[in-house]
């Protein structure tokens, strides 16, 4: 069974990963397993885009957040019929995907939310983790996890969450899981955590940004696609190896989360058309068993962020970051290091699955 396969046999009904600012999360994390860490190895998340690991089973902004399925319909302007790639920004081909795009969602039709309806949003994620025993060469593997969250009509409602821990979706040599198991990196199953919390804010983050978004906070976003980018180079500042790759990570993290409006979708698109380096990746990207073209662009010789799109609708099917150079961790270099699946829709009542854990 390939990795497509195991993706979508995963469970639909399981937890949402916690959403939240990088700051935040990392210490709600590292409070909560403090003192399981003293009894058994070291685990690192692998981030081949920063100069450390990060410590904890984590992920890299949303995890929960890496296949987005965005309510987008067909476009009919393309980038050539405009004329050139922007200068300076990305390619001719990647600025067509993206005008596509930005068209289709000016003409998609938002979901409309009664008092009483909630916007169901189900998220399947994979991202890699690094485990290294006293001793022992390191060991690498990708997690997969599964989420549901529930946005209420009435903002005057909880917001409620539920997800899963991360369990070992692929590992990349033969006995490696053996190997994880007998030296004690594996964590144990637990139970789905199911959460309530005012406006989003889960595990104690403060909503309200572009890794924890809220629909007030997408709302004073500008429209413009240049006051857009330059919205996000000010609230990315010194993140990241630099400042146009973390631009588009900024942009990816925005779309994944399931309920962003047309109009911003379409400034967040046109305004990527901007950022030196984008180009088109791979022409026939397949994730989740859906072909399209990716856009991207390299983070050096160390990752590649991509957006993948359905060429005739615009429509984003999905989002993945590669690792160029993984030495050192156990993962191969070209090898897929997180992707997600996001499918949003109206229910007119919390589900059981929101009510029991």
């Amino acid at each position: 069974m390939n990795e497509m396969q195991l993706l979508r046999n995963a469970d639909p009904a399981a937890g949402a990963v916690p959403t939240g600012s990088r700051a935040e999360l990392l210490r709600a994390i590292r409070q909560d397993s403090a003192a399981s860490d003293q009894a058994r190895p070291r685990v690192v998340r692998y981030d081949a885009s920063a100069d450390n690991p990060s410590v904890g089973r984590t992920r890299r902004r949303m995890w929960a957040a890496a296949v987005v399925v965005a309510a987008l319909v067909a476009g009919s302007v393309t980038w050539q019929v405009l004329g050139v790639g922007r200068p300076g920004g990305a390619s001719t081909a990647a600025a067509a995907v993206l005008t596509r795009a930005a068209d289709a969602a000016i003409g998609a039709r938002d979901p409309a939310l009664g008092p009483n309806d909630y916007l169901q949003i189900t998220t399947k994620a994979v991202y890699s983790v690094t485990s290294q025993a006293a001793g022992q060469q390191p060991l690498s593997w990708l997690d997969q996890t599964t989420s549901q969250e529930w946005i209420p009509g009435d903002p005057s409602r909880d917001w409620v969450q539920r997800r899963e821990a991360g369990i070992p979706y692929k590992f990349f040599n033969t006995g490696d899981q053996a190997r994880a198991a007998a030296h004690g990196q594996l964590a144990a199953p637990r139970a789905p955590e199911l959460q309530r919390a005012h406006n989003g804010a889960f595990y104690g983050t403060t909503p309200g940004n572009w890794q924890a978004p809220t629909p007030s906070f997408l709302a004073e976003l500008p429209r413009d696609p240049r006051q857009l980018l330059q919205r996000i180079y000010r609230d990315s500042k010194g993140e990241g190896q630099s400042k146009d790759g973390e631009a588009l990570v900024f942009i990816a993290d925005l779309v994944r989360c399931g309920f962003v409006p047309g109009d911003l979708r379409a400034a967040l698109f046109r305004a990527a058309t901007y950022i030196p380096g984008v180009n088109v990746t791979d022409k026939q990207a397949n994730l989740d068993g859906r072909v399209g073209t990716a856009i991207g662009r390299d983070e050096g010789n160390t990752t590649r962020q991509e957006l993948i799109f359905d060429p005739p609708t615009g429509q984003v099917i999905g989002e993945r970051v590669i690792a160029l150079d993984a030495s050192g961790t156990g993962i191969p270099s070209g090898e897929t290091i997180e992707f997600t699946a996001v499918n949003t829709t109206v229910v007119n009542n919390l589900p059981t699955s929101a009510l029991h854990p």
